[in-house]
């Protein structure tokens, strides 16, 4: 069965045809497969995007969007199954930073505040999510890459 996830995974990949294969994390057991497409394997949130739109292409699914709530973390993923196997991919999100390390929160009206759950012992109100590199232009990017600054820090939670 392990063999059979292993050979559906390779089968996935290749007809992928991905830009590229550096990021990737591939685990399978006997009964699932799990792709992660790493920010740090691959730096870049437009391969990143367009590593995960092959993905949902090939599997015939969606890419949905997943806030944690009660910490600064967000994923972009995709639940599908291939060839009996649950397969599932993720990507997560790098968080905007503001300040002393305040992670930014958006509200459903797209205004922005700061949110530190540390701090306040409350999640995200509902209909808020976490300000990620998503919400950024590519001008904001390459500003923030060309001057080494930005509010696209890393943002590492436990």
């Amino acid at each position: 069965m392990l063999a059979g996830a292993m050979r559906t995974a390779a089968d996935l990949l290749q007809a992928a045809r991905l830009p590229g294969t550096g990021g990737l994390s591939i685990t399978c057991d006997e009964c699932s497969i799990s792709i992660q497409v790493s920010r740090h394997g691959a730096p870049d949130l437009l391969v990143r995007l367009a590593m995960l739109d092959a993905l949902a292409a090939v599997l015939g699914s969606t890419i949905v969007r997943d806030d944690d709530p009660a910490r600064p973390a967000a994923w972009l993923k995709i639940h599908a199954v291939a060839a009996g196997i649950p397969v599932r991919v993720h990507a997560e999100l790098r968080i905007s930073i503001h300040g002393q390390g305040e992670a930014l929160a958006m509200g459903p009206d797209g205004g922005t505040r700061t949110h530190d759950p540390r701090r306040y012992r409350r999640p995200l109100p509902p209909g808020w999510r976490w300000q990620t590199e998503l919400d950024h232009t590519p001008h904001d990017r390459e500003h923030d890459r060309e001057h080494g600054h930005g509010p696209q820090r890393e943002v590492r939670s436990s």
